[in-house]
């Protein structure tokens, strides 16, 4: 047995992987054998490098057209802040999660031009990567490490949560809550997760907290001078109106970004893991298979939209490997799961992931 004895999570959580897994290292083997033979590159390629450009092209065309607004009209205004809404949910899932995953590239200077566009959507890397990369990926759906499954009181999210009386209608409220994501992630979240990681000793020092600390304050104060500030001054509309806009913008990224990470691991099937419970005892291959989920495997335009988060179980199998691979190791990665009994959950569209949230929070409800 292997156990994590990392000192930042000894105090919270110890888990136990089997080191040696037949499962683990046969899936291991055979992708990477299958992308030798076939010679995909681990990181980003050419249409990845492309995709980068064209999407980070489109959302500064569509800032322009927001700020030109040609036809002096409050629904191309809002039209043009929705639509950046939804591209910036596209430019977070496609650029910035391979980025901090080491995914893109591992070359220092591409890595530092690519956070321009992270810089432009508003958010943090190196936050991201200890919520993201360290918290979630290595304590999938564990009560308590997980930020993902954070029930926040206004949810119940798995069995291991508690139930409020008004958990029965979380499946009608959700929605709203999940568009008010970026409202919180813009203003407040990453300062808050600047003091939680220190306690925690995630991050090392307070002289690297307060840089940091520094640093988010001015990328959010010049996020929002931009895409607030300079309409208030570029648009002759009420500054009410621009003000809505804005918000629809932030509205439109926030509920399209929660919806797409709780396909992969709120829904049914799916194991939680109580936060009584001190050990995982399964191979560490075999916990991700069991905490993950797929969606709309066979819509490559999905795939290609959200950068890949169809294919959870994949990417969290193999976080460092670019998403334009998933779909080439997906069916080695089903196959070899038949072969050893290991559960790979997949739902067929991402109209039945859908459902089958909501209809994971109705049950919880109840």
């Amino acid at each position: 047995m292997g156990v994590n004895k990392n000192p930042l999570f000894m105090t919270q959580f110890a888990t136990s992987f089997q080191k040696d897994s037949a499962f683990g290292e046969t899936v291991r083997k055979r992708v990477f054998a299958y992308m030798k033979e076939n010679k995909l590159p681990k990181q980003a390629n050419a249409p990845m490098i492309l995709k980068t450009l064209l999407l980070f092209g489109v959302y500064l065309g569509l800032f322009v057209g927001l700020l030109l607004n040609p036809f002096h009209s409050l629904a191309w205004m809002f039209g043009m802040y929705c639509s950046l809404g939804i591209l910036l949910g596209i430019i977070g899932m496609n650029i910035m999660h391979d980025k901090v995953h080491g995914a893109y590239t591992e070359n220092n200077w591409w890595n530092f031009l690519l956070e321009i566009p992270i810089f432009m959507i508003g958010l943090e890397s190196r936050i991201w990567h200890i919520e993201h990369n360290i918290l979630h990926h290595n304590f999938t759906n564990v009560e308590g490490m997980d930020h993902d499954i954070h029930h926040r009181f206004v949810f119940r999210f798995s069995e291991n949560q508690p139930k409020r009386w008004f958990h029965r209608f979380q499946h009608f409220y959700a929605p709203f809550i999940y568009g008010m994501l970026l409202f919180e992630w813009l203003t407040l979240k990453d300062f808050v997760k600047v003091i939680q990681y220190r306690k925690r000793k995630l991050i090392h020092s307070d002289k690297e907290a307060i840089l940091l600390f520094i640093q988010i304050l001015l990328k959010k104060s010049a996020f929002h001078a931009i895409f607030l500030g300079i309409p208030l001054f570029a648009l002759n509309f009420n500054p009410w109106w621009i003000a809505l806009g804005y918000s629809s913008m932030l509205v439109c990224g926030g509920f399209f970004m929660t919806m797409v990470f709780q396909l992969a691991h709120i829904v049914p099937d799916v194991r939680f893991i109580p936060n009584d419970q001190k050990n995982i005892e399964e191979n560490w291959f075999i916990y991700q298979m069991q905490t993950t989920s797929n969606f709309a495997n066979h819509h490559p335009l999905v795939t290609k939209i959200i950068g890949g988060l169809n294919y959870q179980i994949e990417h969290h199998l193999f976080p460092t490997i670019c998403h334009v691979n998933y779909p080439y190791i997906s069916p080695i990665v089903k196959q070899t799961a038949e072969e050893f009994s290991v559960p790979y959950y997949c739902l067929p569209t991402v109209g039945s992931a859908v459902r089958a949230h909501f209809r994971l929070l109705k049950s919880l409800g109840k």
